[in-house]
């Protein structure tokens, strides 16, 4: 909207060409290898088409089969500009494939302040890489013409730009009345004609052409002409039975969407018998902090009349702030936008992934502009954490990362799971910066920033702090481990992906000799629980040598638990948030603790790590706020980023190894201001002190913190 110095270049298009109008997919693009079990949009949906919805009686946006479909995904930042170009590379598509899941990156190409007017070819060849890396890895792509000052689609800055330009030779010899955006999205529907998931949107934002009164007139006698002229070039070039969809502005920066319900642009593709319908939509812009703010619902009232009136619409841009691209956020009222987006079905976009500080942006200036894998699961990722250090995601990018995701069902993207710490709805979800549980929310009484709250149960002048020794916490007897129950094929042999289930868990085989522990619903109401060192599988003793990923994620009941002896890893997030968690037995075979596992277990008080541990996550004890000691084994070598960060009652560290080669940048910020690391007889070798000086400090552990014998 009235954002007049921002946004992005597009027009996409180029890679491959796509097989019955669907991009061919590699499984490996040029980034990281396809994840495993990962189901990208396009093999979903395929090539995308305006349908009936039966349900409704609405024009939408359908699969290939036909089936309604919301696309979700983000805007990039103007193409042009240092500020949006920077996010045209494999790591940024990896992370926003495979980390955001996007279903759609919309390509912001502007055609003046900068842009494509003034360099045709680079804008182009900015497209081009755009399309291909969003096309190797399954994404939808939205071209984006993009139009903002002046206002008027028709003016000579867009329809001479680009006219002499050498790519469209043999399309303006065939054509030589066609104006600077016919000869462009020509160009793009005979590049890219073949591929369904290839979207244009010929005028971002119209606007300053008349009032709210005028915006059908306005509509029939400027703005339809020029969509119909484009919309006939497109055809011209893509004649075959998939035709990519188009995308129409309207004024007052496409908010008038139901102007064009009297008099909609009219497909060549239906009488060429390519279509059964208009495979043209309109565009719906809207900034939660400016639009239908205060219960008002004037703009969806509009969307409401389009949809009623036998138009498809799309929301390619929306935004957290004001119109202005800051103020706000507004996160309450954009979400009310979102649910009514999503009742609708109406796909949406964004804006923006920008190097700018600004509240619209989810990206902030000092963002990773070559993402790397955080997480330690392969795939990269910005830093998404609500930690004051976070460098990465803005607020608005926590928020509108967390809505993407919700829905989908690869990774920890499923919000309707209960055990998925990172859903959307979840309020204590990493997503949240303000969750209650969030050690570090600024309005958690518990965090780590308000050491003087009365109720906060580590303030050391609180009669009720679990740790205080004039109120102990209530002892509980442990949990027996139950008697395999047995699910398996009967052949008396142990096969890879057999289970066994029993009242405390599932058990699945992933070796002859090796099991991974996931618990029940009955081991998620206990207090205390034991995981067993065997299970039987098909009358085989087994090893139990994995809890499982998110086993007991944001659990509120387990207080005590008891590792078995086994055990080599505990997987991502397996106890991340069991806030009432205090106490835990780690078994001796234990190796490896993976990212998040204990993050944000406020009431656990230490840390005892074996002898054998090798690896602690990234975030691993991240807010763990009443710990007070924590032991790194003979064995560590690594000690993943923030692992104990927020860990404010953390005053002794063992190091009983020499092993250290690797510690997390702020591996130990915010931990006690007096902490010790405690090296035992190492401490007589003064050049491994010097060396572990050195990493801890670098690692932010406070000045005042020793090392000590």
């Amino acid at each position: 909207m009235r954002r007049f110095l921002r946004k992005v270049i597009v027009a996409a298009l180029s890679f491959g060409m796509m097989l019955s109008g669907i991009p061919s997919l590699p499984t490996e693009a040029a980034g990281i290898t396809k994840p495993q079990g990962f189901v990208s949009a396009v093999e979903k949906y395929g090539a995308v088409k305006i349908a009936k919805d039966p349900s409704t009686g609405y024009q939408q946006l359908c699969a290939e089969d036909g089936t309604p479909v919301q696309l979700k995904g983000m805007s990039s930042f103007g193409i042009q500009w240092g500020e949006g170009k920077w996010i045209l590379n494999d790591a940024v598509f990896d992370t926003l494939a495979y980390d955001w899941n996007c279903d759609v990156i919309r390509l912001a190409m502007y055609v003046t302040e900068g842009g494509y007017a003034n360099n045709p070819s680079d804008a182009l060849e900015k497209i081009d890489q755009g399309i291909k890396l969003a096309t190797e890895r399954g994404m939808y792509v939205l071209v984006d013409w993009h139009i903002l000052n002046p206002g008027n689609p028709t003016s000579s800055d867009y329809l001479d730009a680009g006219k002499n330009l050498s790519q469209y030779d043999e399309i303006r010899a065939a054509h030589p009345e066609y104006t600077g955006p016919q000869l462009f999205f020509a160009y793009m529907s005979k590049t890219y004609g073949d591929q369904g998931n290839v979207l244009f949107e010929i005028a971002n934002e119209p606007n300053g052409n008349g009032s709210e009164s005028e915006s059908a007139n306005v509509w029939k006698n400027k703005l339809l002409p020029y969509h119909q002229s484009v919309v006939n070039a497109i055809r011209a070039y893509d004649k075959d039975s998939k035709p990519n969809v188009v995308i129409c502005g309207t004024d007052s920066w496409s908010q008038f969407v139901d102007a064009p319900v009297a008099n909609p642009v009219v497909d060549p593709a239906v009488n060429a018998g390519n279509a059964a319908v208009n495979q043209v939509m309109y565009t719906v812009h809207f900034y939660s902090a400016t639009h239908d703010i205060n219960g008002s619902n004037w703009l969806k009232s509009k969307i409401q009349s389009a949809l009623s009136g036998g138009v498809a619409v799309f929301c390619t841009e929306w935004g957290t702030s004001e119109a202005s691209g800051d103020g706000g956020p507004d996160l309450d009222n954009a979400t009310v936008w979102l649910n009514f987006l999503a009742e609708k079905k109406i796909s949406w976009c964004s804006w923006s992934l920008a190097l700018k500080d600004e509240t619209s942006s989810s990206t902030k200036p000092t963002v990773a502009q070559h993402p790397s894998d955080l997480d330690d699961d392969g795939i990269p990722n910005w830093n998404y954490s609500s930690e004051g250090y976070n460098s990465d995601l803005s607020q608005t990018g926590i928020y509108v990362r967390s809505k993407i995701k919700e829905g989908h069902t690869w990774g920890s993207t499923n919000p309707d799971n209960p055990d998925n710490p990172d859903g959307p709805d979840n309020p204590d979800g990493p997503d949240n910066p303000d969750g209650p549980d969030n050690p570090d929310g600024p309005d958690n009484p518990d965090g780590p920033d308000n050491p003087d709250n009365p109720d906060n149960p580590d303030n050391p002048d609180n009669p009720t702090k679990p740790t205080n020794p004039e109120n102990p916490p209530a002892p509980v007897a442990p949990a027996k481990p139950d008697p395999a129950k047995g699910k398996t094929n009967g052949d008396g042999q142990v096969q890879k992906g057999e289970t066994v289930v029993t009242t405390i868990g599932t058990y699945t085989a992933v070796s002859k000799t090796e099991a991974t522990f996931k618990p029940s619903a009955t081991a998620k109401k206990k207090s205390s629980l034991s995981i067993p060192a065997t299970v039987k599988i098909d009358g085989k003793k087994v090893k139990v040598t994995k809890i499982a990923d998110k086993a007991f994620a944001n659990n509120k009941t387990l207080k005590k638990l008891t590792i078995g002896a086994n055990v080599k890893t505990i997987g991502k997030k397996a106890f991340y948030k069991c806030t009432s968690l205090q106490t835990v037995k780690f078994g001796k075979a234990l190796k490896s603790i993976g990212a998040y596992a204990f993050y944000g277990c406020k009431k656990l008080k230490a840390a005892g790590l074996g002898a054998k541990v090798t690896t602690i996550g990234a975030y691993a004890f991240n807010g763990c706020t009443s710990m007070k000691s924590a032991t790194l084994g003979a064995a560590v070598k690594s000690v993943g980023k923030s692992a104990f960060a927020g860990c404010k009652s953390l005053k002794l560290i063992k190091v009983k190894g020499k092993a250290i080669k690797k510690v997390g940048t702020k591996a130990f910020t915010k931990i006690s201001a007096k902490a010790k690391f405690r090296m035992g007889n190492n401490f007589k070798n003064a050049k491994l002190v010097k060396k572990y000086q050195k990493l801890f400090r670098k690692a932010g552990a406070p000045k005042k913190s020793k090392v000590i014998k």
